[in-house]
This record gives C-alpha cells, structure tokens and sequence, in this order.
C-alpha cells in the first residue's frame, strides 16, 4: 500500500501529517542540530538561547568544550564576512532590442527594485546570512509576501528541515520551516482559530515535549511547502499548521521555494553545507587545550619563590614591603628565582596553529587585524595585494553576488502577485537628490524582455591612508587642482570631492533624463552648456534610434536650440563689457582750444588752410 503523503492527506488532518514528518526528520538528523550547536558554541563562546531546544536561558558554565579563550574562529568568520559581505552589489536591468517605453520602464524598474532593497534591508539580512554560512555552512534569506507588501529576513539554518536522503542527486522538492512563534501574532494572523492557538503548548503529550522547551506563551509554527511536481500535477501546496491544528492549506503554483541558500563550501551530496567553524574546529579545539596547558603552568611554575638557607640566623618566612628596610642576617643571602612555565616550543606551536587556522580559510592574518604588509606603500602595489587576496575568495563572493539578481527576481515576481489581487505594491527610492515613489504597475514589464546583471561597488578606498593616497592620484592625474588636493590631504572626503567635480555632468545627464521622461526644464546660463549641448545631442540621437515618441525629440531639439541662444546672449554680454571696460580705460578727452566749440555743441567749421582741412599734420615748426 502506497505511503500518504501529507500534502496529499485532507485539510483537516494535515498538520498531524505535517508534525510526524518533522519530528521523524528531526530525530533521524539530529546530528545537523548537535552539529550547529557545536558550531554555534565554538563562536559565540556561549550556549545561544533559542538554538537549543531545551535551554532556556544562557549558559556561561560550559564544560564539554571548554571556554574559548582565543577564538580563532571568530576572528576568521568575521574578517571574510567584513571582506566579502562587505561590498553592496546593485542590479541593473537591460534590455535586448526593446522599444523605447520598455528601456525606460526598465530603468524605473531598476530604481523600484533598489528601492525595495533598501526598505526591506536585503543587504543587512543578506550580510548575516552570510555570517551564518561562515558559522553553520548554510546561510537562509526567506522573501515572502504579507499583507500585501514584500518582506525579507533571515532565517537560522536549524529552523530549516529537509531529508537529506532526498537531495543525493538533486534539489528537494519539500522543505519545512519549524519556527517559534508569539501565540498572539499568530491570533492577529488568523483570528479564527484562537482557541486552538492557547491550546498549542509544549504540554501535549507525542508533539516535540520530550525536546522542545517552549514557554506557554509560545507554539511551535510550522510552515510546508511542496513544489508541484509538474505543469498540471497541481500537488504544489503550501501549510501553516500549529500542533493540534492546521491554520492554513493552499496550493503552491511557485517552482522555487520562498527562500535564499548560501552555502560557504557546496557539499558533495545532500543539502547542508560545511561551514568555516567545523573546518577550523580541530584547530580550535587544540588550541583551547594548549591555552588551558599554558594557564596552568604559569599558576604553578611561573611564580617568584625565594630560597633561604635554614642555617641562617634571624631566618623571616614572610616578605613585606617596608620600604628601606634594613635586615640583618648571617649566613647565605636568600635567592630569588623564577622559573620558566612553558617551553618556547609551546608558545611557536600555538602560533603555527593560529596561522594555520587562517591559512585554511585562504584568510591573511593582516587582513584579520587591518594592517597592510611591510614594504608596501603605494596605491598600485596594495591594490594588487587585494586582488591576490581576492582571487582566493572568487567563487564565494560571486555566489554571494548571484543573491541580489535571485532576490530581485523574487521581489518582482511577488509584486506581480500583489498587483493580480488588487494591491499596489510601492517602493521609495532614495538617491543624492530627490526621493521618488515608485508604483510597481507603471514600471512593471514582461519576462523576456529583460535581464539582471551586477554592477560593482564603489571602488573608493576606506582607509584614511588608502583615501590620501586617491587624493594623490587624483591630483597627479589632473582630475583636481592642487587647492583641491590640498583640502582633501586634511580631510579626504573622497565622495563629496567626487560629486562636486562631477556636478556638472550629473545636472545634464539628470536634464537628459528629465527630457527622455517627457518634461522639459529650459537651459540656464549657469550650466555647462557646451558640455549639455553635445550630451543632449548624443542622446538625442540614440532616442530617435530607439524610437522615441515625437514630443520627446522634439523637447530635446528645442532645449539645444535654447541653449545655443543662451550661449550667444553670453558672447555678446562678454562682448559688451569687454567694450565698456576698454572705453573707460581710454583717456578722457582735454578743454577745448579757444574759439572751439563747447563739448557736445556743433561742430565748428574747418579753415580752408587749416590742417585739418588738408589732412596735414602739424610740423610743430614755429613759422
């Protein structure tokens, strides 16, 4: 007789189902969790509440282990999250050979999805799921829809159960979220189901009780999904079920689970991956124990001890501190000693052990204590250092990356969902100059006709003296002047160097962009406009190539016909004050010779055999 499925068991009866499924899993893996506890333990150097399931508070009197005194693996774990996590990729959307409404609905696209990004804090969550994967080797972001906005958080490893016996050769197809939830969060969520809410403790007999230590405040969530094994199986469901009751059944049409997986080092097989903590625990655990070694020796051995002979008269068994004190005695004088707890070796040992733990993880330890190599001081030799660095870490910083394309699809193709059931899904997008607010429906286009690609971070150094060594870059390579240079040298601002020097070039491409969207704001004389006219006319030229409508073009004509005029009106400003200050830098004219007319009256006539009359110039000779 075939096995009932429980996605294929009736609604009433799911979530007994669902909760025999979890519990044979948990118990049949339950290395995974001892695993992840261990893992846990090993950096946070304590008991963490929440990850056991029968703690129920803080232990610090762990034994097992013993206490992590120099915790290689913490350091390891956050210097290759702060290398590789620390960079914010951003996606872009191009488009292949579409018109010109998709191209810019593409761009508005790109901002919307920014936008979302930064109101639901992807990339803070995608950082501590990448911490979770240096520590436990999976890291889980979860992108959902609820009430009717998109959200994003990070899940722990351990609330995730899937057989590994069904991912030898391929992915799962059911995967279980086993979360503990607030009993009056989930009474908001469904009201109608209060009173089996109160009922769900820890107390009912065969349901997580022999493990599970939940507070009467608290029932045990769990969430079920299944992916339709076909285009028209329709065995896609999806479960919200509590012990005793089933909250929520229906179908499940997505071909992909609602969640994100990063894993630090891909297993062979199977699902969970290895994480930097179970690499490095032998190490750990070694050095743990030469620490506690070197401990005890130096309350044993390395303590001062005085030796007296007993012969000797006046013989004090206690020293004091008297100061200038005067003892006299007779016999031998005491001698003081102190001896070596540990030999050398132990000490080179431990450090052979430390550098060893960050030579597995492809780590440099001067890049664990932010320090740069001796010898190298310029820009170049310390940024082909970083590539060296970098190129150990390649394939995991690029499937980190591969997380904000993955996410943004999912974003957009849940938005899609909110606007198919009459919601308005809303981002804001925030940028140097203006806030905007997107509306998902004026900027949403059809699959095919786009794709996601990664654009790299700022490139801008962080260390002062990284940023110092830009200013001198910037300034031998004629970018800024040497007041600038000098300014920046006492304060390397390096990003607002960068928007003032590109202020001029922002203003037209943000005019460009105003032209290509329909609204026309004419040039002023205060802009760049050589540089506007030349830009306006560039993308005057790719708008008629992607066929733009009319009104477009011919805004974007009629703002290089104006800003032509407007540089003529300053040529012939520049032209009439270089005039006028050439004609007042003229002598003024003297009195005129007796007889001659007053300044501004009628010209006198001219003598038949004046000089002037003959065009003669006076001699000056005295006739």
């Amino acid at each position: 007789m075939r096995k009932t499925f429980w996605w294929e068991a009736k609604d009433g009866v799911v979530h007994e189902e669902v909760f025999s499924y979890v519990e044979s899993i948990e118990e049949t893996q339950g290395y995974i969790h001892e695993l992840n506890i261990r893992n846990a333990r090993l950096y946070s150097n304590v008991d963490l509440l929440g990850l056991d399931w029968t703690l129920t508070q803080r232990d610090y009197s762990r034994k097992s282990l013993g206490r992590v005194t120099e915790n290689l693996i913490q350091s390891v774990c956050d210097t290759a999250t702060s290398v590789i996590a620390g960079n914010r990729a951003r996606v872009t959307f191009q488009t292949d050979g579409a018109e010109f409404s998709v191209q810019r609905r593409a761009r508005m696209l790109e901002r919307w999805v920014e936008g979302k990004f930064d109101e639901t804090g992807f990339h803070r969550e995608a950082t501590r799921a990448f911490r979770d994967a240096t520590i436990f080797g999976t890291g889980v972001l979860k992108i959902y829809e609820y009430n009717g906005d998109i959200r994003c958080e990070r899940v722990l490893i351990d609330e995730i159960k899937v057989d590994e016996m069904e991912c030898r050769s391929s992915d799962p197809r059911q995967l279980h979220h086993v979360k503990f939830v607030d009993k009056e969060v989930l009474k908001a969520d469904f009201p109608d189901f209060h009173a089996e809410i109160d009922e769900s403790t820890r107390h009912r007999v065969g349901r997580h009780s022999a493990y599970r230590d939940v507070d009467t405040n608290t029932a045990i969530c769990v969430e079920s999904f299944h992916l339709p094994s076909g285009k028209d199986a329709g065995d896609g469901k999806r479960v919200i079920s509590i012990d005793g009751a089933t909250l929520l059944v229906e179908e499940y049409t997505k071909d992909y689970f609602p969640f994100l997986f990063y894993r630090w080092s891909e297993p062979v097989c199977g699902f969970y991956g290895q994480g930097l903590a179970e690499q490095l625990t032998g190490i750990q655990l070694r050095i743990n124990k030469l620490n506690a070694f070197i401990q005890k020796a130096q309350d044993l051995i390395a303590v001062p001890r005085v030796f007296v002979d007993i012969a000797s008269k006046n013989l004090k068994m206690q020293i004091n501190n008297e100061v200038g004190a005067i003892i006299p005695y007779r016999g031998k004088p005491p001698i003081f000693h102190t001896a070596q707890a540990v030999s050398p070796e132990i000490y080179s040992y431990k450090e052979s052990l430390w550098r060893r733990g960050f030579e597995i993880a492809g780590i440099s330890q001067l890049a664990a204590t932010s320090r740069k190599p001796s010898g190298l001081e310029s820009a170049v030799a310390l940024r082909e250092y970083n590539d060296i660095n970098a190129q150990r870490f390649a394939y995991n910083a690029q499937e980190f990356e591969r997380l904000a394309p993955t996410a943004a699809e999912r974003y957009i193709d849940i938005a899609r969902d909110i606007n198919s059931s009459g919601g308005e899904c809303k981002s804001v997008f925030h940028s140097k100059k203006l806030v905007e607010k997107i509306c998902f429906k004026k900027v949403a286009i059809n699959d095919g006709t786009f794709r996601i690609r990664l654009e790299p971070a700022s490139i801008l150094s962080r260390t002062p003296a990284g940023r110092s060594q830009q200013v001198v870059e910037w300034a031998q390579s004629g970018i800024i002047d040497t007041d600038e240079a000098r300014r920046l040298l006492n304060h390397p601002d390096l990003e607002r160097a960068a928007d003032i020097n590109n202020a001029a070039i922002e203003d037209i491409e943000a005019t460009i962009e105003d032209l290509l969207d329909g609204q026309y704001d004419p040039p002023e004389p205060y802009q760049n406009l050589p540089m506007g006219i030349k830009r306006v006319q560039l993308a005057y030229l790719k708008a008629r190539r992607d066929g733009a409508p009319d009104d477009i073009l011919e805004n974007m004509r009629r703002w290089i016909e104006s800003a032509e005029y407007e540089m003529k009106l300053v040529v012939q400003q520049a032209q009439m004050e270089a005039a006028e200050a050439q004609a007042a830098m003229q002598p003024p004219p003297g009195p005129p010779p007796p007889g001659g007319p007053a300044p501004g009256g009628p010209e006198a006539p001219t003598a038949a055999l004046a000089p002037q009359a003959q065009l003669l110039k006076p001699t000056g000779i005295p006739s």
